[in-house]
């Protein structure tokens, strides 16, 4: 048997690992910019989970809680009221910061985590 072949794609993947569940969490478009680019500021959009106990209000409070226990430079803004969505500059170690904390705080049950889905900011651009 020759020792010098290369793994195959099934002996080099990775086992189940829950952490992982945080890139469900964080839409790939942004895992990749964080990857590419993971000593800069992101914007970010945060979608609240509508289904969180308390309404999305509650999941505002939760997420306000959350940006406030990372390092200080992040910015959490608008809208007020009770949109769905709240828009965000974070580094990329605080956005997986948060989503892995409101994971832990949810004990596992996705309707009792305050964030859906964390998104890239895209500019806005006229399509004609």
């Amino acid at each position: 048997m020759d020792d010098a072949r290369e793994p195959t794609q099934r002996e080099t993947r990775r086992g189940f690992v829950p952490d992982s569940l945080d890139s469900s969490v964080i839409a790939l478009p942004l895992m990749k910019k964080m990857s590419d680019e993971p000593a800069q500021l992101h914007d970010v959009v945060i979608d609240l989970n509508l289904t969180f106990p308390g309404g999305r209000e509650e999941a505002r409070a939760r997420v306000e809680e959350l940006v406030a226990e990372v390092p200080p430079g992040q910015v959490l803004r608008g809208p007020e009221g009770g949109a769905q969505y709240l828009f965000a500059t974070l580094h990329a170690d605080a956005i997986r910061a948060i989503v892995k904390a409101d994971r832990l705080r949810s004990e596992s049950d996705m309707r009792r985590r305050s964030i859906f889905r964390v998104w890239p900011d895209f500019p806005i651009e006229a399509l004609a």
